[in-house]
């Protein structure tokens, strides 16, 4: 397991990370590495992240589950993980495990940058 790569390069705008994921398939063989690299993110604090799937041909249960755990410990930061470029074969995997009602999907990247500064609008007019 070691010696498995992930491929995916990530960009900050504002105070949110872009993650892109290269790879084709998110499996048991390679979903901890994604874990590790929430992680990473987190402690360099970090808790406001898209993850684009677009590359993405197949998500497993273990994929599923390194993106429920990067959703759960961006929130607990008061950020989160939203989903961006899911095509239908992608999608329907959330569907089947119900995930679809935990993430947030967006079309494009402009939509889910937009979402978060939407939500920053709303948390300034609770204060």
């Amino acid at each position: 397991m070691e010696g498995l790569a992930i491929h995916f390069d990530n960009e900050e705008i504002d105070d949110v990370v872009i993650m892109r994921i290269h790879d084709e398939r998110v499996d048991s063989r390679i979903s901890s590495h994604y874990k590790q690299e929430f992680l990473a993110l987190r402690n360099e604090g970090i808790c406001k992240v898209i993850v684009d799937l677009s590359e993405v041909n197949f998500v497993d249960s273990s994929g599923l589950g390194a993106l429920l755990f990067g959703r759960r410990i961006f929130s607990e930061d008061g950020g989160d993980l939203r989903i961006v470029g899911a095509f239908e074969k992608v999608l329907s995997m959330f569907k089947i495990a119900k995930l679809d009602r935990v993430f947030e999907f967006f079309e494009n990247r402009e939509t889910a940058l937009e979402s978060f500064r939407e939500d920053e609008e709303e948390e300034g007019l609770e204060t």
